[in-house]
């Protein structure tokens, strides 16, 4: 099985479906995305990339970094980057900064610590969050 991202038109991921065996494997029994994507095209239209369900923040699930694939496992509003081809989050703050190497966004300042943080935009800061009865 392998799993599949369908991307609109700006790249943005409509919806991930898993893909049967019997439907990507080839004639030598190995798995093909290009055949998982025209089996796809076939019965469902749309544009259709390969995804990793293993891949987290370019990091494999088995410690094999050189399985990581694409970045991330796509998830429904994701963005497929086709300059880096890799599934990533939208950005989420003009001021996050994309590191190449994991794959995600990340503040100009680090985290402070402990919790009760949200990132505040306009200060580029994490602000404690203070609860008033």
């Amino acid at each position: 099985m392998a799993h599949f991202a369908e991307i609109d038109e700006n790249n943005i991921v409509k919806r991930v479906l898993v893909v049967d065996d019997k439907d990507i494997l080839n004639s030598e029994n190995i798995e093909s995305e290009e055949l998982g994507i025209n089996y796809l095209k076939k019965t469902f239209g749309g544009t259709w990339l390969k995804t990793s369900y293993n891949t987290l923040h370019n990091t494999h699930a088995s410690g094999d970094n050189s399985k990581a694939f694409r970045g991330n496992f796509s998830r429904i509003g994701y963005v497929y980057d086709d300059t880096r081809d890799i599934f990533r989050e939208a950005q989420p703050y003009n001021s996050w900064i994309f590191d190449e190497d994991e794959c995600k966004w990340k503040p100009p300042a680090g985290y402070p610590g402990g919790s009760g943080y949200y990132w505040d935009e306009p200060s580029v800061s994490w602000i404690k969050y203070v609860w008033k009865p």
